[in-house]
C-alpha cells in the first residue's frame, strides 16, 4: 500500500508532462518528443518481457537467476542503465574477452588486457603466426566493435597493434682467420701422408 502511495506522485507527474507535450506549439517538435516517450516504453516493455520469459524457462533462483538476467543483452543493457547490473566493469570485460576467443583462435590470436580504468581499456593482440594483414585489422575493428557493444560504458578502447610471434635469437657468428702456411710446409702439388695409402704397409 505504501509502495503504491509514492508511485502514485510519479505517475501524476508523467501524465502531467505528458499533457505539456501535446500542448507544445511547435508541432515539429511535440512529434519528436512523443515518438521518443513511445520508442522508450517499447524498449522498456520488450525488456520487461524478456525478463518474464527468461523466468518462465530458468530452473535456478537467487543470484544465479540475475546473473541469467543480466546476460540477456536488452535486459543487461536496461540494468546497466539504471546502475543495477550485477557485474563490474572489469567482470564484464573478462567475459567478453572469453566469448571472443573462438574468433581470436580461428586466427591464431590471443587478447591480453592491461589496463582498465576510468572507462579506458588497454589491450594487446597477440598473432601467434604471420597472418594476413588485412585480416587482422578486419580482426582488430571486430574485437573494438563487440567490447563496446558488450560493456557500453566503456568510454574508450586502445588496441596496441597485433604482435607477431618471437623469432628465434640469432647464434653469435665469430671470425676465425685461415691459417697461414709456414716455411718448409707442403707444395701445392705434394700430397701429405695421411692421404696417400702407398705409405701404410700391412703387417
Amino acid at each position: 500500500m505504501q509502495q503504491n502511495m509514492q508511485d502514485q506522485p510519479r505517475a501524476e507527474r508523467i501524465e502531467a508532462l505528458l499533457q505539456e507535450i501535446a500542448s507544445l506549439p511547435d508541432s515539429r517538435l511535440q512529434a519528436t518528443v512523443e515518438e521518443l516517450v513511445q520508442e522508450l516504453l517499447a524498449m522498456y516493455g520488450e525488456g520487461l518481457a524478456h525478463i518474464l520469459d527468461l523466468m518462465a524457462r530458468s530452473r535456478t533462483a537467487g543470484p544465479a537467476l540475475v546473473e541469467a538476467l543480466a546476460e540477456d543483452e536488452l535486459v543487461g543493457s536496461l540494468l546497466l542503465l539504471h546502475g543495477l547490473h550485477p557485474l563490474d566493469i572489469e567482470a564484464r570485460m573478462v567475459r567478453a574477452i572469453h566469448k571472443l576467443e573462438p574468433t581470436l583462435k580461428a586466427h591464431a590470436c590471443t587478447l591480453e588486457l592491461l589496463s582498465l580504468a576510468e572507462g579506458r581499456a588497454s589491450l594487446r593482440l597477440v598473432a601467434h603466426n604471420q597472418g594476413c594483414p588485412s585480416a587482422l585489422s578486419e580482426l582488430r575493428t571486430s574485437i573494438e566493435e563487440a567490447l563496446l557493444q558488450a560493456v557500453p560504458d566503456l568510454e574508450h578502447v586502445q588496441l596496441e597493434p597485433a604482435a607477431g610471434p618471437k623469432k628465434p635469437a640469432a647464434l653469435p657468428l665469430t671470425y676465425v682467420p685461415p691459417k697461414q702456411h709456414r716455411r718448409g710446409s707442403l707444395s701445392a702439388t705434394q700430397k701429405p701422408a695421411e692421404d696417400s695409402v702407398d705409405h701404410i704397409q700391412m703387417r
